[in-house]
Order: structure tokens, then C-alpha cells, then sequence
């Protein structure tokens, strides 16, 4: 699990922090759009998520339970906690059944609304929901997040996850990366 996230830093700021030797490893998400609210899903409020290989592997996948089938890797592929599924009704998931949506995206400045016939590539227990309420995310591919406008490279709104190599002070560490980090958001946990 991580230990600090920043928002939104610069490729500059990502290339220092990949230096720093207290840093152990660095994982990359990236908002593709939100679900577009219908009558079937009540009061949930849905984000689309892509992670990176590494904020998937390293730090996702360990504080997860019961995974069920695989990340998503085809642009239709999508995961998604089983808390969410069963708040839509869908109490006996199937990995290959079809969940259409529709979404939101924002490319290149102009918002757009879109609809897509998802197919369940795995499912999993998150405990997200506990302290959020009915906000969750569902994951995507890639190649889904890269059709929608998203450099997986350079992403425009990333979220940087970040784990210490050493039991260094955690608001040491903080304190550490704010000195050079010149963004206004400021996030550790």
C-alpha cells in the first residue's frame, strides 16, 4: 500500500522523485471519466480508473480480497469491485458478461458523453466504500484509457503513489518531497 500520493506532478518532478533514494517504488493512476448516473445505480457516483502496472501489482492487488479473473487488457475490458456490482443488483458476476455504460470523457478540452458494452474481465472486494460512501471506481485497460485521450506516459491528471524504502519518518518524507515539489497539492497519507 502506499504511503504518499501526489497529485499532478510535472515530468520533471516524476524523473527527481524516481531518484530519491528513500523512494521504493512509484505507481501511476489516471482518471479516464466518470459513469454517467442511471435510475439502476441509485446514489453511486462512478469513476473510470486506469492504474499502471506497478500501482496495480505493488500497491492495489495487496489490499484487495477475492480477486476474481484479471486487470482489464482489451479497450472493452473493465474490474469492478464487487461492492458496486452488487449495488446494481448484479449479486452473481460472470467474468466475460456484458455491463454497458455510459461515460463522460474530457479530450482535448471538449467533454463528451459515450456508451460502451464493457465486458467484465474480474471483480474483487475493496473496502473503498467504507470510508467514501457510495463513490467507487472501476478499472480500465490501458488501451481503453489511451482511446479516451489519456497519455499513459505523461497523463494530464495523474495521481503519483509512493513507497518508502525505509521506515523513515512518514511526515519526514513529506516534508522531504513539498520542499522541492512546487504544486499547490499537498497530499500524504
Amino acid at each position: 500500500m502506499a504511503d504518499v500520493y501526489l497529485t499532478s506532478p510535472s515530468e520533471q518532478q516524476l524523473n527527481k522523485l524516481k531518484t530519491l533514494s528513500y523512494i521504493k517504488t512509484i505507481g501511476l493512476q489516471s482518471k479516464v471519466g466518470n459513469v454517467v448516473k442511471t435510475p439502476e445505480m441509485g446514489d453511486l457516483s462512478l469513476a473510470l480508473l486506469w492504474y499502471d502496472s506497478t500501482e496495480w501489482t505493488e500497491m492495489r492487488k495487496p489490499v484487495i480480497d477475492g480477486l476474481k479473473g484479471k486487470y482489464p487488457e482489451k479497450d472493452n475490458e473493465i474490474a469492478v469491485p464487487l461492492w458496486i456490482l452488487q449495488s446494481m443488483g448484479m449479486d452473481d458476476p460472470q467474468i466475460g458478461m456484458s455491463l454497458p455504460f455510459t461515460y463522460s470523457v474530457t479530450r482535448d478540452g471538449v467533454k463528451s458523453q459515450e456508451s460502451n458494452n464493457f465486458i467484465l474481465s474480474g471483480w474483487f472486494t475493496d473496502y473503498s466504500h467504507a470510508r467514501t460512501g457510495n463513490t467507487g471506481a472501476m478499472l480500465v485497460s490501458g488501451a481503453f484509457a489511451e482511446a479516451h485521450g489519456v497519455d499513459l506516459g505523461n497523463p494530464k491528471m495523474p495521481l503519483f503513489y509512493l513507497m518508502r524504502k525505509t521506515r523513515m519518518n512518514l511526515s519526514h518524507v513529506c516534508n522531504r518531497i513539498f520542499l522541492w515539489k512546487k504544486s499547490k497539492a499537498r497530499t500524504c497519507f
